[in-house]
């Protein structure tokens, strides 16, 4: 029996190395993930969707406020001033407004989340939101949060059909077929 930590040397003969004599090959690069890639694509194009008009109103209220003062807007009807340290509050509860619904609409698998907080809090059959925030708001900025999960499965799905093993499973056959045609 060898001493421990003793090493056997073999020899072989060149016909028996050729595959030794070049590296291993290296696998090629995959593309990114799309259970990576859908979650925050989605939640760019929220938060671009919020951003858009929400920059363009407060540069916009800036811009009309005379020496940092208060904007006022006058009807015959009533008044409004917007204090200058409420400007971005104002302008983003005025983005959420123009915007929620196609944020809401884009993350619609977050209702079902938001149905789960409602019921654990004891704003039940209301919406819970935050105090001073009202619900147009809340959803433009949490939906996007809410549906991560979401997207990650949906990319994670697309990720396991474009394996090759998925187009052998009866089951997952067809929906690989409609993927890869042109």
């Amino acid at each position: 029996m060898p001493p421990t930590g003793y090493r056997r040397q073999t020899t072989t003969t060149p016909r028996q190395t050729p595959h030794l004599r070049y590296p291993a090959k290296v696998p090629a690069r995959r593309p990114s993930s799309l259970r990576i890639v859908l979650p925050l694509l989605a939640l760019a194009l929220s938060a671009t969707i919020l951003a858009v008009p929400l920059t363009l109103a407060y540069i916009h209220l800036r811009q009309v406020s005379q020496h940092g003062g208060p904007v006022s807007f006058h009807t015959q009807d009533f008044q409004f001033t917007i204090p200058r340290d409420h400007f971005f509050s104002d302008s983003l509860s005025g983005a959420a407004l123009l915007t929620s619904h196609f944020i809401q609409a884009l993350n619609l698998p977050a209702f079902s989340i938001e149905l789960l907080v409602d019921r654990c809090t004891s704003a039940w059959p209301m919406t819970w939101t935050p105090t001073g925030m009202d619900f147009m708001t809340w959803r433009a900025l949490i939906f996007p949060v809410y549906c991560l999960p979401f997207w990650y499965l949906v990319g994670f799905g697309f990720d396991a059909s474009s394996t090759p093993t998925a187009s052998a499973n009866p089951i997952t056959a067809p929906l690989c077929d409609i993927l890869s045609s042109p």
